[in-house]
């Protein structure tokens, strides 16, 4: 990461934090209605009722507003995302399933920023490592290299399958995380049979 992409100031009172996630704030809401390409600096600073100076003071550039955001984002799904390892299977992936959909439901740029495959990184990688440890938790025999593949292929499951509940499609929200927990099963159970791996009693 870069000057270009970095806070300019960190801050230090509870009048600038709060200008921050004020910007932050905002940052969502243009980026979740008309996506990080189009959005600009300008649009955001009105959007936060402050001007384009009280941006840049923190923000060099909308880059900048990403990465913030995506660190704030991150840090939300580490919570969000930890699950009871007492769970089994089944229920360790519908706990994570519906802990995302509430994320994605009180985060309103998160769908945006989760779709875009080229700018997504830090959520990206937080996600598969989480997937991963579950998954290390619950099958202790898993070779590590298969192990994370399974878990990449699981968030490409869910991406390709979370725009199901818009256009063209429109299938109810609740459909659509039921199909995902599916898809992920059936996907899951596959493995661990090509990886020689004895399946749970709630996969059999």
């Amino acid at each position: 990461m870069n000057d270009e992409t970095t806070m300019r100031k960190q801050p230090k009172q509870a009048r600038s934090q709060k200008r921050v996630d004020q910007l932050l704030d905002a940052a969502a809401q243009v980026f979740a209605e008309i996506g990080y390409e189009s959005a600009t600096t300008n649009q955001i600073a009105a959007r936060a009722k402050v001007s384009i100076g009280s941006l840049y003071q923190f923000f060099p550039n909308k880059e900048a507003l990403l990465e913030a955001l995506l660190a704030r984002y991150t840090e939300g799904l580490r919570e969000s995302l930890t699950i009871d390892q007492r769970l089994n299977c089944s229920d360790t992936i519908r706990v994570m399933i519906e802990g995302m959909a509430r994320f994605e439901s009180s985060h309103e740029a998160f769908k945006t920023l989760f779709m875009d495959s080229n700018r997504v990184s830090q959520m990206h990688t937080e996600i598969v490592q989480q997937i991963d440890a579950l998954l290390a938790i619950q099958f202790p025999t898993f070779d590590p290299a298969p192990r994370r593949q399974c878990a990449i292929v699981g968030v490409a499951i869910v991406k390709a399958l979370m725009p199901l509940s818009g256009p063209p499609d429109y299938l109810a929200p609740e459909v659509v995380l039921n199909e995902v927990q599916v898809s992920l099963k059936s996907y899951l159970r596959a493995v661990l049979l090509r990886e020689a791996i004895p399946l749970p009693d709630d996969l059999v």
